[in-house]
C-alpha cells in the first residue's frame, strides 16, 4: 500500500522547460501499442516497462499466489523449493489459468456487445497534438503509429539516435471497474543529466502518466439478482453440447461420457455461484462489463475520449512543468499494487496524484487504482 509520504509536494518539475533546446532537436515519436481496447490479466509482467514491474513484483505475486485455490503462499513456495522447476512451471500455469478465468467471462461479455469505441488512433491523434503544442515542438506534430500483429517499439523507431519516445496503451482493468489509459514518455539523448556512453539504450528521463476513467459503483446482489444468474445458467448450459453428450452417454457412447463430466461440473459450479448472496469476483467483472457495454456502449465510449483529453492535459502539464513532484519515500513503501484513496483526497473530485518514479496518476477521488498489470493483457 502506498503510504501518505508519496503526497505531492510543492516544488514544480522542470526538466523539459529545462531541456527545451535539446528536445526540439530529438526525434520524436508517439507509438501506441494496442489497436483496440485490451483486458488486462493479473498475471505475470511486461517488457515494455521493467521498472514498472519490479516497483509492484512484490506485492503483484502475493497476490496472484493467494488467489490460488487451496493453497496458501507458504505451501506454494515450499512445492516450489521442494520440486524445483517443474512443481514451478505447474504452480505458474495454475495461476495463470486462475487469472484467465477471473477475466474470460467479462471479455467475452464484452466482446459480444460489439462495441464500435475509439480506437488506437485517437489515442495517437490525442498524444500528438498535445506534444506537437509544446513550444521546443514548433507546431510540428511528431510521427505517431499504433502498433499490430506482433511489432514492436523497436520495429518503428530508430533506437540509434537521440529520440523523445511517447508510448501509449489502453485497458481494461481485470475486475471491469475502470479504463486505464497509459503513457510512458522517454527522453533519449547524450549530454543530459547522468547520461553515458549507453545513452541510446538507456533514457536520460523517463515520466510515466496514468489516467483512470470514474469506477463502476455496482450494487450488492439481490435475490432478483440472484433468479436472473439461475435463468442464464440454465439457459447457457442447455444451450450447449452438454444435452447432445448426455443422449449419448445415456446410450452408451464412452468418449461423450468423459467429455460431459467436466460440463457439468461447470454447470453446478456456476450454479452454486449464482445463489451466492454476494457476486464473485468474476461475477462482478461480468456484471460491470454488461454496464460499460450497455446504451450502445455509450459509457465505454465516453469513458475513452475522456481518459484521450485527461491524458493529453498531463502531457501539457509535464512539458509546461506544471506537476507536482514525489516527496522521497522509503523504498519498501514504493512497492505497490492497488493504491487505495489518499487521505487529503476529496471524494468524487479528480486529481493529479505524483508518486515515486516520476509516475503521474489521475483519478478520482475515492477510487482504487490498480497498476500491477498495466501491460500484461488477456488472450483468448
Amino acid at each position: 500500500m502506498l503510504t501518505t509520504n508519496a503526497v505531492q509536494a510543492a516544488e514544480p518539475a522542470g526538466f523539459y522547460v529545462e531541456h527545451a533546446q535539446v528536445l526540439g532537436g530529438l526525434q520524436r515519436h508517439v507509438v501506441v501499442l494496442n489497436e483496440e481496447l485490451r483486458t488486462q490479466l493479473p498475471y505475470g509482467s511486461s517488457v515494455h516497462d521493467p521498472y514498472l514491474t519490479q516497483q509492484l513484483a512484490q506485492n503483484a505475486v502475493a497476490n496472484t499466489l493467494s488467489t490460488v485455490p487451496g493453497a496458501s503462499m507458504g505451501q506454494m513456495m515450499a512445492a516450489g523449493a521442494a520440486g524445483g522447476l517443474i512443481a514451478g512451471a505447474i504452480i505458474a500455469a495454475a495461476m495463470k489459468e486462475e487469472a484467465k478465468s477471473l477475466v474470460e467471462p467479462a471479455h467475452l461479455s464484452l466482446q459480444e456487445a460489439g462495441c464500435r469505441l475509439p480506437g488506437g488512433q485517437a489515442l495517437a491523434s490525442a498524444v500528438s497534438e498535445s506534444m506537437a503544442a509544446a513550444p521546443w515542438a514548433r507546431g510540428v506534430s511528431p510521427q505517431h503509429v499504433v502498433l499490430s500483429g506482433n511489432s514492436d517499439i523497436d520495429d518503428v523507431v530508430d533506437t540509434k539516435t537521440g529520440r523523445h519516445v511517447l508510448s501509449a496503451a489502453y485497458s481494461m482493468a481485470p475486475d471491469f471497474s475502470t479504463v486505464i489509459t497509459s503513457l510512458k514518455v522517454d527522453t533519449y539523448a547524450p549530454g543530459i543529466g547522468d547520461a553515458d556512453r549507453k545513452w541510446a539504450s538507456r533514457p536520460a528521463r523517463t515520466d510515466r502518466l496514468i489516467v483512470f476513467s470514474d469506477q463502476l459503483s455496482l450494487a450488492p446482489k439481490t435475490p432478483e439478482d440472484i433468479e436472473k444468474a439461475l435463468a442464464r445458467e440454465h439457459e447457457r448450459h442447455a444451450s450447449g453440447p452438454a444435452r447432445g453428450l448426455i443422449a449419448k452417454a445415456n446410450a452408451g457412447d464412452i468418449q461423450a461420457r468423459k467429455a460431459v463430466v467436466p460440463l457439468i461440473k461447470d454447470h453446478e459450479k456456476r450454479l452454486r455461484e449464482a445463489k451466492l448472496a454476494d457476486w464473485t469476483p468474476a461475477n462482478a467483472a461480468v456484471m460491470r462489463s454488461r454496464m460499460w457495454s450497455s446504451d450502445g456502449c455509450r459509457t465505454l465510449a465516453d469513458a475513452l475520449q475522456a481518459n484521450n483529453a485527461e491524458l493529453g492535459r498531463l502531457l501539457a502539464d509535464l512539458y509546461a512543468g506544471r506537476l507536482p513532484v514525489a516527496a522521497e519515500v522509503d523504498p519498501r513503501d514504493a512497492q505497490v499494487d492497488t493504491m487505495a484513496p489518499l487521505p487529503d483526497e476529496e471524494p468524487g473530485i479528480r486529481k493529479t496524484l505524483s508518486l515515486p518514479g516520476n509516475l503521474y496518476l489521475s483519478r478520482r477521488g475515492g477510487d482504487h487504482a490498480p497498476l500491477a498489470h498495466l501491460y500484461t493483457w488477456y488472450k483468448p
